[in-house]
């Protein structure tokens, strides 16, 4: 992949805006899987449609002054907040840094001033204060970041869903959010535990007097 490509890309496609781009590729790599198993229009569909001809990894990048191509992350780990582009990774960092906070998810739910707010998912350590540990990485994330970053909500939950790897489904915590529960497949969860624990932190967060 080269610079050159995602700026005729860039050229090609005003949806880019600023100075992040998606990450694409013209040639399709040994290393990538060449289709999904029993359903190869799903492969053609998720990879190939948005830009014809291209490879679309699904990541961001950056291209700097120098010529030199970063890599932001995955594209649903950026979010766009009142016209600032963040990654949740870096909220998530700022979040686990907290001595009492064990784990941390964090994503962009829909808002209608800034567009996207991030909200966070915190797994709490034995011992910690809800309100404390809330207050402080609201306030860690703002002075860090900036005030624009600031967190939506924050939901303690006892468990966070993942798949059987262990990686965090960060889409399942944005679902419960805005509709309440699930949108798509969950087939690659472990269990239903961690969904069901985000179930009950953003219910109780939620209800009257909360």
């Amino acid at each position: 992949m080269t610079a050159a490509t995602a700026w005729e890309l860039d050229r090609e496609h005003e949806e880019f805006r600023a100075s992040v781009r998606a990450f694409v590729d013209r040639h399709v790599r040994p290393v990538v899987d060449e289709s999904v198993w029993d359903d190869p229009e799903r492969y053609r569909s998720s990879y190939f449609t948005r830009f014809p001809g291209y490879y679309c990894t699904n990541d961001e990048a950056v291209l700097d002054a120098d010529g030199h191509l970063w890599v932001l992350g995955r594209a649903d780990d950026v979010i766009n907040v009142a016209a600032h582009r963040i990654s949740t990774l870096e909220i998530e960092a700022i979040a686990t840094a907290h001595p009492q906070v064990a784990e941390a998810a964090v994503v962009g739910v829909a808002d209608p001033t800034k567009g996207t707010v991030p909200v966070a998912f915190l797994t709490l350590l034995d011992g910690a204060d809800p309100g404390t540990v809330r207050q402080e990485v609201n306030h860690d994330v703002s002075s860090q970041l900036g005030g624009y970053a600031r967190l939506g909500a924050v939901y303690l939950t006892a468990a966070l869903p993942k798949t059987r790897t262990g990686k965090t489904m960060r889409r399942l915590p944005r679902d419960v959010v805005e509709h309440g529960g699930p949108r798509g497949d969950t087939s690659a969860m472990e269990d239903t535990a961690g969904l069901q624990a985000v179930q009950r932190a953003v219910a109780a967060d939620t209800a009257p007097g909360a």
